[in-house]
């Protein structure tokens, strides 16, 4: 989408159907266990949330513009935003909450990334990135906007967007429906 993505409600809601209009989805996957969610045309948009990432995790690769910056629109069921989730690196389960995030709107970061248990590691060799104290402080502090920067690898040299969790690295114990 070539506009700027605005801050306030209706207008992200007609934001957000302009964008998936122009590329015809009526239906969208949730990342993480690929089901499809039907997009309404009011709130809640979907059931589960909304969020943008610098990088496309799955499905189809809904741009937005936002401050001058291209992100990917990604997506979130219910399910799994209420399941259990834990880190197949180090098996940890408690740097994520699903349950506490708005069902059917537009987050303005990578909600997936933006829980920490591991350190960041290089995507490309996965070597230690070797954070500076301050950027992990700021993590910690909720300023989610350092995941959206392209970092260099010091071991290869590689320049990637490192600090967005793989959604590969995640084990999602999925809830019970809520239909059944």
């Amino acid at each position: 989408m070539e506009d700027d993505c605005p801050q306030g409600g209706d207008d992200v809601r007609l934001c957000l159907l302009k964008s998936l209009g122009a590329h015809n989805l009526r239906s969208i996957p949730c990342v993480q266990c690929k089901d499809e969610l039907k997009v309404y045309d009011k709130y809640p948009l979907i059931d589960g949330v909304f969020y943008i990432s610098p990088v496309s995790q799955f499905g189809p690769k809904t741009e937005i513009s936002l401050d001058g910056r291209r992100f990917y629109l990604q997506q979130l069921c219910a399910r799994c935003l209420w399941s259990d989730w834990s880190c197949k690196n180090c098996g940890k389960d408690e740097w994520f909450d699903g349950r506490s995030f708005v069902l059917g709107t537009l987050y303005y970061y990578d909600i997936v990334s933006a829980g920490r248990c591991c350190p960041s590691v290089c995507q490309t060799c996965r070597q230690p990135l070797g954070v500076r104290d301050q950027l992990a402080t700021q993590l910690a502090n909720g300023n989610y906007a350092t995941i959206n920067e392209q970092m260099t690898c010091q071991a290869c040299g590689s320049s990637k967007f490192h600090l967005v969790r793989d959604i590969k690295t995640i084990h999602v114990a999925r809830g019970p429906s809520f239909c059944e």
